[in-house]
């Protein structure tokens, strides 16, 4: 049932919204030779064109599938416990500082409530989930910069977000999934055949695959 009254209204329109991301990518593109630069531009960009209030009336299937925002990006994620939140956003920081890391996009942090889901990242606790983006076109960078993210979020405890960008193995991430075992075992009673085992998940849950 609808739970408003008021007439739908829409702002910005869906054509403003990608004008905005090209501008965005744009700016990106032209200013990627200068680090530094890059950063400061993307700051004010995102100061006066993303994160300005705005208000939606609408059908849930049309709010819920607005075009990107973001130009294209690579991103990497890890939901950390919410009491080491402070610690690892700190280090993170001071990391980025500290190595000279191009950080040209914003890192977006939400927050989560504890779940029973065995292999979520939320599995028993609040979680503060930790998202680094970046447009750089550089392996170096890219690699420099989700390798410091992945480092820290292991270190307080940290768990990675299945779809995004990592490179840890069950022995890096295996702390903050306290039923791992549990899980590889119904994964080998269910997929006996290994029909589900990929390149991927051989590296990542190499117990899974062991000679039985």
């Amino acid at each position: 049932a609808n739970r408003t009254t008021r007439p739908i209204y829409r702002a910005p329109s869906k054509t403003v919204r990608r004008i905005e991301a090209a501008l965005q990518h744009l700016t990106l593109i032209l200013t990627e030779p200068f680090p530094s630069f890059q950063t400061w531009v993307t700051l004010r960009f995102l100061t006066h064109y993303q994160f300005t209030a705005w208000e939606q009336v609408d059908s849930g299937r049309s709010i819920l599938t607005l075009p990107t925002r973001a130009p294209p990006h690579k991103e990497s994620e890890f939901a950390v416990p919410m009491k080491n939140a402070v610690a690892a956003l700190t280090e993170l920081a001071a990391v980025v500082e500290r190595d000279d890391v191009n950080a040209d996009m914003p890192v977006v942090v939400r927050f989560g409530k504890a779940d029973d889901i065995w292999m979520s990242p939320a599995y028993g606790t609040d979680v503060c989930y930790i998202t680094a983006l970046s447009f750089s076109r550089s392996e170096e960078n890219l690699n420099k910069y989700f390798t410091a993210i992945e480092e820290i979020a292991y270190k307080y405890q940290g768990g990675p977000h299945w779809g995004k960008y990592f490179r840890g193995t069950e022995k890096d991430f295996g702390p903050r999934f306290p039923k791992l075992a549990d899980f590889v075992k119904v994964k080998r009673r269910l997929d006996p055949d290994l029909v589900f085992q990929n390149e991927k998940l051989t590296d990542m849950l190499p117990s899974a695959y062991r000679e039985m």
